[in-house]
Formats: C-alpha cells, structure tokens, sequence
C-alpha cells in the first residue's frame, strides 16, 4: 500500500493531481477487463490515499458493489455500498443525487435478497429525505414503484396499489430523464390484481395482523 502523507502533498501538489489521475486510469481500465476487481480496488486505494473524503470515493464504493453484486455476493455488495452513503450523509444538497443513487441501489440488493422490509425501510428513509428538496422530484415516482414492489412482496396490495397509483401520478408531473417508470407501475397493478385473489387468505391475515 502507498505510504504517503499530507506533508509530502503540500511538498508536491502534482502528487495528488497525479495519484488521482492513476486512479482515473484505473476505473477506465475496469470497464475493458473481463475481471475488474484488481482495478477498482487500485483506483479505491489511491483515492483513499489521496483524501478518504475525496469525492470520488463514494463512486469507487458504488462500483465494487456493483461488481460484486454482478459476482452474485450480495453481502460484500451490501458492505461496500454502506461505506458510499456513510460519507455521504453531510453531503451539500447539490450532491444529494449521488446518496439517491446510493440508497437506491442498497434497496436494491435487499430486494435481491428478499428481504422486502429493509427494502421498504431503505426506500422509506431515501422518500422521506429527497421530498424535502424539489430538484430531486424526478426521483419520487421511482421511489412510490419501488415501495408499490416491497408492499406487493408481502402480501399488502392495497398499499401496494395506492403506491403504484402516486407513482403514476408523478410521473407525469416529474419526468424522469433515466427512463419513465409508468409500464413498470401498469404492470404492477395488473400484477396485484391477479395476486390479490390468488392469495387473498394470506392478504386477509396480513391485514388482520397489523389491526
């Protein structure tokens, strides 16, 4: 591991322009290799070394865990993508689309893994977060068809519809410049139409539970 101090940046400001530069190699490097574990931990370590608050370490995090998550190890995808949004809980608003993209992405893995009440928990939090700030409308209808998803999963369709619903709505008010969620949110409802008599004694108990 590279043994550098703040002292020798201050002696050698290129250094740092340097370090970050290698690691910018690094990360367009892992895009051409079948394997990019190698690079991406490279390009992690080098900003590290650089500054652990460096604004482009949550990104290093967010791409392990997506190799690792593609890689089928969920769990290292869950712990690396948590060490990303630790450093981005003070983060200015302006660069609150990365903790969305983030928190997004660990509900993500959570859904993978059917553990559909951290999904709805995770997704909740994010909701709760971006509604206090309207530059990021665009993403609440994605958010309403994510918690639509983790309500349907268990068996709770009435809620599951009044967020596919919201979702709709949204959407038309807050477009999306990733891709409209709509047909995602149709197919939802048609979904929990079908699942709502499949398992309606299921659904009954559920309802009974939270009264």
């Amino acid at each position: 591991s590279l043994k550098l101090t703040q002292a020798q940046f201050r002696t050698d400001p290129e250094l740092m322009v340097d370090l970050d530069d290698l690691a910018e190699s690094y990360t367009a490097q892992s895009k051409k290799l079948p394997d990019a574990k190698e690079c991406l931990f490279h390009a992690l370590a080098l900003r590290l070394v650089v500054d652990p608050h460096h604004p482009n370490v949550n990104q290093s995090y967010r791409q392990i865990a997506l190799y690792m998550l593609g890689r089928g190890d969920r769990a290292a995808a869950e712990r690396y993508i948590k060490q990303g949004i630790e450093l981005e809980k003070n983060c200015p608003p302006s660069k609150l689309y990365r903790l969305v993209q983030d928190q997004g992405l660990l509900a993500s893995i959570y859904m993978q893994s059917n553990d559909w009440v951290k999904a709805e928990q995770t997704t909740r939090e994010l909701l709760t977060q971006a509604e206090k700030y309207p530059f990021l409308s665009w993403a609440w209808p994605q958010l309403h068809c994510t918690l639509g998803q983790c309500h349907s999963q268990r068996y709770q369709y009435e809620e599951s519809d009044r967020e596919y619903q919201l979702a709709l709505t949204l959407a038309k008010k807050y477009p999306n410049p990733n891709g409209d969620i709509s047909p995602e949110c149709v197919k939802g409802l048609k979904e929990n139409a079908i699942l709502k008599l499949k398992n309606r004694s299921k659904a009954k108990q559920i309802v009974k539970a939270k009264h």
